[in-house]
């Protein structure tokens, strides 16, 4: 028969490890919802029309390629062919929110898909803006744009025709600038797959191939703005 209390130490040093694991638990929660709370505060878009850019726009002080993700729906429609419809409010920093957003624009035969998208996020005095793509272009008219001079900053890249092509760039307004609360998780794209009434959409994760035309002709934007090329 083992004397009473022989392993109290023991058992105190167990509660005591159990008790350092769950504070330290905690304070990681915290720290997660912190960063996501400041993630909503700083990261609220607001869609700006590309053909409504103003000189707060024209000379950035800052700028940084990052990763977002987009949302849009593809709708069943006659001769088994299939409707792509985008929407400007869906594209967020967080996959889970787009998923959320699905579901509000959920109806019965909807297919959703959500895309990891590179973007521009251009930091500037009193404005932060975020320009991406809906679609690819063909690399002329990546060189073609590029060819504008950029020593007034973006003021003739924006004024630039091929800039307002339909379908092809889509610009986002933020609060502040906080490129570090955006993801740096590899390329990913979502599908939606059935499920039964009333049961939350369940998706499948593939990878995505990331746009090198898009990455290298942001590459070169932030160059000609804050590089060599910009003191031709």
């Amino acid at each position: 028969m083992k004397p009473q209390g022989q392993y109290d130490s023991l058992i105190e040093e167990y509660r005591r490890k159990k008790l350092l694991h769950e504070a330290r638990q905690e304070i990681i929660f915290e720290n997660m919802m912190q960063k996501q709370a400041d993630a909503d505060a700083a990261l609220n878009m607001k869609y700006v029309p590309i053909y409504n850019i103003d000189e707060r726009y024209h000379t950035p002080i800052n700028a940084s390629i990052v990763r977002i993700y987009y949302l849009f729906e593809n709708r069943n429609a006659w001769y088994s062919t299939k409707i792509e419809r985008y929407y400007t409010d869906v594209i967020d920093c967080r996959l889970d929110k787009l998923q959320n957003k699905a579901e509000e624009f959920r109806t019965q035969g909807s297919q959703f898909k959500i895309e990891s998208r590179e973007a521009i996020w251009f930091n500037f005095k009193n404005a932060n803006l975020l320009l991406s793509e809906i679609s690819s272009q063909h690399k002329r008219i990546y060189d073609n744009i590029l060819e504008c001079s950029f020593k007034n900053g973006l003021e003739e890249f924006w004024n630039n025709p091929l800039i307002h092509l339909r379908g092809w760039l889509i610009l986002f307004e933020f609060k502040n600038w906080r490129p570090d609360l955006i993801s740096q998780n590899e390329a990913v794209a979502l599908d939606s797959l059935p499920s039964g009434h009333g049961k939350p959409l369940r998706w499948s994760c593939n990878p995505n191939i990331a746009n090198e035309k898009f990455i290298n002709f942001a590459n070169n934007i932030i160059l000609r703005c804050f590089g060599d090329a910009n003191e031709d």
